[in-house]
């Protein structure tokens, strides 16, 4: 996975319109560099690596929208683009784990999961001819020119639930580190509040959410690392180990409603996946499929309860807090005939 574009010339100090534009600036231009380095129709990594970029600025986007006027935000563009590389991605994890799977099983079951390796393989063919307009020169281009449009005309300004443009203030009168504050502070709360989905361990799209939430703190807390001398990364591996846990707890889930409706000989099959569940050999391996998945799926739920439970036991939630207000920590001087330290830069990069 391609590590975050450092945000050069960051001043946290500074006006936090100016911050928030260099910032979307930066993040499209890593998502738009990712598409140029796309090489081919299995282009496993390429594809990850864009689709990471797009959550990157997404997630930004999201953070910022109180700062600038969505108007003219080309939003149902970039969702569409987002969607597309989801679909290709997931495709290409499904191939990867079943193919791990192929090789933890006898061979009758090995060759049913061939058969499902070839289905989602034909999928992913599908998926990724969607894709191809989305990110083809021109296409993309024009996304970019819009982008880069809407980016010089916004900031400070944005509309009302009328639709009448007002001012907003806060990207005149607040710093960018002060926007980290507010920004962090949201997050974690949107955590908190979805907390109650770890009480409910079967009630998946809860949890789901939850995943989504650790997500976007983790993305401000990478952001905004700078602004703090570093003392946010800590915090954000830790964010990051929950959403890993809820990944891979996300991943069973759809792992289990697929094999259940495989199995389900009353459901409909998209036309790829009835023909290769009607191969006698294929219904052994969904069996041993769900079976892995439903055992595999407890273990990652108690990894994420647990680390919740650490949490809660250690303060954790107080100690993002307490982070936020403390001052970070000076700037240490260049020696007599070297350069300054000059302003603080972007996040160091991560993955």
């Amino acid at each position: 996975m391609a590590a975050a574009k450092e945000v050069e010339g960051l001043d946290c100090g500074a006006g936090a319109g100016e911050g928030i534009r260099l910032v979307l600036r930066t993040r499209f231009g890593e998502m738009y560099d990712q598409r140029a380095a796309l090489s081919g129709v299995e282009d496993v990594k390429g594809v990850h690596d864009m689709r990471v970029a797009s959550r990157r600025l997404r997630s930004a986007l999201r953070d910022f929208k109180g700062f600038y006027d969505r108007k003219t935000l080309p939003k149902r563009r970039l969702k569409e683009v987002a969607r597309a590389l989801g679909e290709v991605r997931d495709q290409d994890v499904a191939v990867e784990a079943l193919e791990e799977m192929r090789s933890k099983t006898s061979d009758a079951e090995a060759e049913g999961i061939e058969l499902l390796i070839a289905e989602r393989r034909v999928l992913r063919a599908q998926a990724r001819a969607r894709l191809e307009p989305f990110v083809a020169v021109q296409s993309f281009g024009n996304l970019r020119a819009k982008f880069l449009s809407w980016l010089e005309q916004t900031g400070g300004a944005g509309r009302d639930k009328k639709n009448v443009r007002i001012t907003l203030g806060p990207a005149h009168a607040m710093s960018f580190r002060g926007a980290g504050v507010e920004v962090i502070e949201s997050r974690l709360a949107e955590l908190l509040e979805l907390s109650d989905s770890l009480n409910h361990p079967f009630d998946f799209e809860p949890l789901h959410a939850m995943r989504i939430a650790a997500k976007r703190l983790r993305y401000a807390l990478e952001l905004f690392s700078s602004c703090w001398g570093g003392a946010l990364k800590p915090l954000a591996r830790e964010v990051s180990g929950l959403q890993t846990a809820l990944g891979d707890l996300r991943d069973c889930d759809t792992w289990i409603a697929d094999l259940g409706a495989r199995l389900d000989r009353r459901r409909e099959l998209p036309e790829v996946a009835a023909a290769s569940a009607a191969d006698p050999r294929v219904r052994p391996a969904a069996v041993w499929l769900l079976s892995h998945y439903t055992k595999e799926r407890g273990e990652h739920f108690c990894r994420a309860l647990a680390r919740w439970q650490k949490w809660e036991a250690e303060g954790f939630f107080n100690r993002v807090r307490d982070s936020l207000h403390n001052p970070p920590p000076p700037k240490a001087e260049a020696p007599a005939g070297e350069p300054g330290t000059g302003a603080t830069t972007g996040p160091t990069p991560t993955t």
